[in-house]
């Protein structure tokens, strides 16, 4: 497991790339610290992140990324 250094986003970001990469399938997403669904992002390319609806400004993204 890895968590990945937060990203703060800006007005209304759905798209943030992912430094290093993720296994499809084996993360969490949070936003300002809370876990979203998985319904609430598409995580399927192992680069990028892309958000149903857009955060505010200083939002902070989080992701703990799972492995083997």
């Amino acid at each position: 497991m890895r968590q990945l250094n937060p990203v703060i986003a800006t007005e209304g970001q759905t798209d943030f790339t992912i430094p290093g990469g993720y296994t499809p399938g084996a993360l969490l997403v949070t936003i300002n610290g809370v876990i979203i669904p998985p319904t609430d992002c598409t995580a399927t390319n192992g680069a990028t992140i892309t958000l149903v609806a857009g955060v505010r400004e200083g939002d902070e993204l989080g992701v703990i990324a799972f492995g083997a």
